[in-house]
């Protein structure tokens, strides 16, 4: 279907920008029709398919490849399960192209989501799409996500799907859904269930066979057969558990016998540590699994030294039996128990030696009672053993106990360059240690940094932190810090300071670079440490006392002038008077003040100074933005001949188009009639030649004939010859 001269010019508005082709039939490439198509909603592509048909087919396999229900599919059949059943014959003569319509559309599916109203009596889609096909609608479906299964649907659900699905995920399961999907053991290879009922120990056994299985996702209560089987898939590389509440007792694996594709592990809940080890002790030895977190583990009553040991023997698992150049996650997150059930063990950084050969580790995040107690050398420990660490979240529960200071986190920022999320609790009372002057500029990537715990810090090394930090972490954006911690306020002064000390320095290297400022000193401002120092220079210039007002830009030659009042001088007689009480003499005061008028016309020049500047700046940005607004008006206009150029070739191919159109259908007609005449001309001939076959046959009869005549004749005259 063509779109004529108004409709065109009509859509063409309601594009959001223009399109540039690539020839003048770009619209006949399959692969620019992908391209737009890719690149548009789904209302638009439903506009689009109505262009023409080779549109309407690229469109449509967008369109239709992501279903939220099978509403649209059974909407097409415009039957009633009802119908279905009483008349059967229904799907014969008239239906048959709403039939061969769905089944088109089915093919193109690739995601389906079954959802409740699909299921319900009244409407009952999906028992209309059972009963109307024979096989399943949607032959090329991959991935299934189903809301609920009611009993009375399990037969529907497994004739609309397909035997080849990959993917499945079932919300609310029961003990039927689990039997569905132990039955899909042919091709299922991602399995997400979710439900609130138990797993039948007979379906525990059918997951032994899902062979092609590489994902498993269960959020179910924990039932104690279902690891066995599991760990008998040969192809399972990612395990997720999230039992929550539900408790583990003896449940075993046999060792060096399962999991042997196993790469990702995840367990969630409150017996996360027992399954982790069961998981982890049934793998062989250097086995390179690459990812293991235990999140939200531990129960809430349970003392946390119980806990402590069974996360401690975790790791202790994980040393013997993974390979330490595969491993790149470890997170371990026991739940926080109450104040009653804190540990009472000694503090030591136990946690951290069974994972020292874990060169590889790149996200690592821990939290312990005991097992995090770092010092200083615990950090330099911690960047030779990983030095390609890029997470690295240390949390010490027993906050304020052995914290290491600033001065440890200097080896993480010279010996592991991709670190770039540093969470750790610090103590920064102490002053800042000072850098050596030839400091070479730090590599660190870190930006953010997050004080766990109090991480106790004064006012009074508020400057000297931020300082040291901005030093070692050149790109350091954000300082977080807990909301019920004392020391939160001070931290958000470092991280204040930090942010504009990064918008001077940007704003300093975009003005050197385009050269509207000159480098101050003969110098440039090559790190957010120097910048800090700037602005710490100028509020130390601007706090101190420089006459009766605060206002630098009031006219100094006045005050030059009139002799300053004697609340004036009180700082500067208070201040003499300390080094030797000597008393002053009037030219003394004037001479103090002369000094002072002179500060004043100074910091007034330099202000002048910045002016000039900023006005030369801001003359810069104008002439340039008004280059660029010159520029886009250009580029405005040369669109808008684009688009011009756009519709006159449109309209040149739908005309080419409906020319060669009516070419074809002559052509079309030519050829029947050519076909007709032939069919007729054939026949003729086949008649005349079966009329001259018997008219052969004929001839040939009374050749024969003249034949034997002539025999007989001859035989005659013989006998009259001997006669005479």
């Amino acid at each position: 279907m063509a779109l004529s001269s108004s409709d065109y010019q009509k859509n063409q508005r309601e594009w959001a920008y223009p399109v540039v082709p690539t020839s003048s039939r770009a619209f006949a490439n399959l692969e620019s029709c992908h391209l737009i198509c890719s690149h548009l909603n789904a209302a638009d592509l439903c506009r689009l398919s109505r262009v023409s048909k080779q549109w309407e087919s690229e469109a449509s396999a967008l369109i239709w490849r992501e279903l939220p229900s099978i509403a649209p599919i059974a909407s097409v059949l415009q039957l009633s399960s009802t119908s279905l059943v009483q008349h059967p014959s229904a799907l014969h003569g008239k239906f048959i192209q709403q039939l061969a319509r769905a089944r088109n559309r089915g093919r193109l599916v690739r995601k389906l989501t079954i959802t409740p109203s699909d299921m319900e009596p009244g409407t009952a889609r999906l028992t209309v799409l059972a009963i109307a096909f024979k096989t399943s609608v949607f032959p090329f479906l991959r991935e299934a996500i189903i809301f609920g299964l009611p009993v009375y649907h399990a037969n529907d659900l497994q004739k609309v799907l397909p035997g080849s699905l990959a993917a499945l995920d079932v919300r609310g399961a029961d003990t039927h859904a689990w039997a569905f999907v132990a039955s899909r053991r042919a091709s299922l290879r991602s399995l997400r269930i979710e439900g609130k009922t138990f797993i039948p120990r007979d379906v525990c056994r059918r997951f032994s066979d899902l062979r092609a299985m590489t994902e498993v996702d269960m959020t179910v209560p924990y039932c104690p057969p279902i690891l066995p089987h599991l760990a008998r898939c040969p192809s399972l590389r990612v395990l997720r558990l999230h039992t929550g509440e539900s408790d583990m007792r003896g449940t075993t694996v046999a060792p060096s016998q399962g999991f042997r594709a196993l790469r990702r592990l995840l367990v969630e809940g409150r017996s996360a540590a027992i399954q982790a080890r069961g998981i982890i002790q049934s793998l062989s030895v250097l086995h390179p699994l690459e990812e293991v977190r235990l999140e939200n583990a531990g129960a809430h009553g349970t003392p946390a030294s119980m806990n402590e040991d069974h996360f401690m023997a975790v790791l202790i698992d994980i040393e013997k039996h993974c390979d330490p150049k595969a491993l790149r996650t470890l997170v371990l997150t026991p739940r926080i128990p109450g104040q009653a059930s804190a540990s009472h063990k000694p503090s030591d950084a136990s946690y951290l030696r069974p994972l020292a050969s874990f060169s590889s580790l790149e996200t690592l995040v821990l939290a312990s009672w005991n097992g995090l107690a770092l010092k200083n050398a615990d950090c330099l420990a911690i960047a030779t053993c990983w030095p390609h660490i890029r997470v690295l979240r240390l949390c010490n529960l027993r906050a304020g106990e052995n914290l290491p200071t600033l001065h440890g986190l200097v080896p993480l920022a010279d010996k592991c360059p991709e670190l770039e999320e540093l969470a750790l609790a610090v103590d920064a009372q102490s002053a800042a240690p000072r850098l050596p002057a030839h400091y070479p500029r730090s590599r660190s990537r870190v930006k953010t940094l997050a004080m766990i715990g109090p991480s106790p810090i004064h006012g009074d090394t508020v400057l000297g932190a931020a300082r040291f930090l901005a030093t070692l972490f050149p790109h350091l954006r954000d300082i977080s810090c807990p909301d019920g911690s004392p020391h939160k306020r001070c931290w958000a002064d470092v991280s204040d300071r930090l942010a504009v000390a990064h918008a001077v320095a940007i704003q300093t290297e975009r003005e050197l670079a385009t050269g509207s400022r000159e480098a101050p000193d003969g110098g440039v401002v090559q790190s957010v440490a120097h910048a800090l120092v700037k602005i710490e220079q100028h509020d130390a210039t601007v706090v101190a006392p420089i006459g009766p007002t605060r206002n630098v830009n009031t006219d100094v030659v006045h005050q030059s002038t009139m002799p300053p009042p004697a609340s004036e001088s009180s700082g500067y007689d208070n201040a003499v008077a300390a080094m030797g009480d000597v008393q002053l003499t009037d030219v003394q005061r004037r001479s103090a003040s002369q000094q002072r008028v002179d500060e004043l016309q100074k910091c007034n020049a330099e202000l002048e100074k910045d002016r000039a500047s900023l006005e030369k700046r801001y003359r810069t940005m104008n002439s340039r933005l008004e280059g660029d607004i010159h520029g886009l008006q250009h580029l405005n206009a040369d669109l808008q001949k684009q688009k011009t150029d756009i519709e006159q070739k449109y309209l040149q191919v739908e005309e080419e188009r409906d020319v060669l159109g009516k070419q074809i259908l002559r052509l079309q007609r030519d050829l029947e009639e050519t076909s007709r005449n032939a069919s007729t001309n054939l026949d003729a001939l086949i008649e005349q030649l079966g009329k001259l076959e018997q008219h052969r046959d004929q001839v040939e009869k009374r050749c024969a004939d003249l034949e034997r005549w002539k025999g007989e004749c001859k035989q005659r005259l013989q006998g009259l010859v001997s006669l005479g």
